[in-house]
């Protein structure tokens, strides 16, 4: 009878999370010892970074789970990896509703 009671509160609580509204939060936070800076919303980072490098170091200033895609300096999706100046790192909020771009520039 208790791992039935126990089994039956774990889908309740499943259930409940998954009914929480999505995030519509576009800004973000840049991580301890992260080898980037931000102002605004420009992203300085090293040249020679990639889009995986830049996203391994900011987060959500809310905890929710954004979409980063790494965008040429016409705002189109890159095709390379790698971050040249004057592209844009497209922050997606979690809902899907709202995009932020962060500009980005070489440290000098």
């Amino acid at each position: 009878m208790k791992y039935i009671a126990v089994f039956l509160t774990v889908i309740l609580l499943a259930s409940c999370q998954s009914n929480l509204p999505k995030s519509d939060e576009t800004s973000i936070l840049i991580k301890e010892d992260a080898n980037i800076y931000m102002e605004d919303n420009i992203l300085y980072i090293e040249n020679g970074m990639t889009v995986n490098d830049v996203i391994s170091f900011i987060e959500s200033i809310d905890g929710s789970k954004q979409i980063y895609t790494g965008m040429t300096n016409s705002k189109t999706p890159k095709e390379k990896q790698e971050f040249f100046e004057n592209e844009y790192l497209l922050v997606t909020s979690e809902s899907g509703k709202y995009r932020e771009y962060y500009a980005i520039h070489f440290m000098d």
